[in-house]
């Protein structure tokens, strides 16, 4: 569900900014007009690949997933409610390094590793 959302939120920001690339593939002409049409079509298209990532991510720490949600929610408020085109970037990008920081998350550090029975008894 993590990879399945991540792209769909690379397609919502490239159907915005990178509109010739994605017009490549053939049949995106109906959904880069939704998504830049800024409507309601455009927040489903953003918010079902935000709740993708959040839910592929549910069983790490409940604390990065409030801040992720919080980054994803900033970038969907940036974007829909006319906010400084710098300022709608810097929480893509802070959401970015959310998404990378949470997924990191999903191995966790050699010292809290318990030891796999192989492990164990060569020890």
């Amino acid at each position: 569900m993590t990879v399945v959302g991540v792209l769909g939120l690379i397609l919502h920001c490239a159907s915005m900014f990178f509109r010739p690339v994605v017009a490549a593939i053939p049949g995106s002409g109906s959904v880069i007009s939704q998504i830049n049409s800024m409507g309601t079509a455009s927040m489903i298209w953003y918010t079902v690949p935000a709740l993708l990532v959040l839910v592929g991510l549910r069983r790490q720490q409940w604390i990065a997933l409030i801040l992720l949600a919080g980054s994803l929610l900033a970038v969907g408020v940036t974007m829909y409610n006319g906010t400084v085109l710098s300022t709608h970037l810097d929480t893509i990008f802070a959401a970015g390094v959310m998404i990378a920081a949470t997924v990191f998350l999903l191995s966790a550090p050699p010292w809290q590793r318990e030891p796999t029975p192989a492990t164990a008894v060569a020890r």
